[in-house]
């Protein structure tokens, strides 16, 4: 924590926004990419995580498409959750910053062949989609907030995505 930096949380509801990024290969030891997401309700920051992959993908789109699928389970708990605190929402939107990875999710590009030692319960996040349970959009890799969970930023970046999770 910090003394001097905080979350306020307002009243109004203006839905639940997430961000979710991956970085792939950067642990010279197991090569295992790691996964950050971030949620935000009204501009202030709700959940968040970042963990590592228990598998060694074999490419950035893989990475990502892992990294979705992560932030996905957090969402629908999330989607669960909200009802509690008098705040619905039928679909939430995530962004990635990896182009082929919405491609694959959206089932517009055919990575069958290169996807498919992908687990079952990753593919999942397809099905939540398809219900419009969950929606995906491109956002660039430079206004990623999650970019913050997974690579070392330059410190004006920092306290950019730190003022974006709501954190005064």
């Amino acid at each position: 924590g910090t003394k001097g930096l905080g979350i306020t949380y307002g009243r109004d509801h203006s839905g639940l926004l997430g961000y979710v990024d991956s970085d792939w290969a950067s642990d010279v030891t197991s090569r295992r990419p790691r996964t950050g997401y971030i949620y935000s309700m009204n501009g202030r920051s709700l959940s968040w995580g970042r963990l590592a992959q228990s598998v060694v993908a074999q490419s950035t789109c893989e990475a990502e498409y892992i990294a979705a699928s992560v932030a996905a389970k957090e969402a629908l708990y999330l989607k669960q959750l909200l009802p509690e605190f008098g705040c619905e929402t039928s679909c939430i939107e995530l962004a990635c910053d990896n182009q082929g990875t919405i491609k694959v999710i959206y089932g517009q590009e055919d990575h069958s062949a290169r996807m498919k030692h992908i687990d079952v319960r990753v593919h999942l996040l397809k099905d939540h989609v398809a219900k419009q349970e969950l929606s995906f959009f491109y956002i660039l890799s430079e206004n990623n907030v999650a970019d913050f969970f997974t690579k070392v930023i330059p410190y004006a970046k920092f306290c950019e995505f730190r003022d974006k999770m709501g954190v005064i």
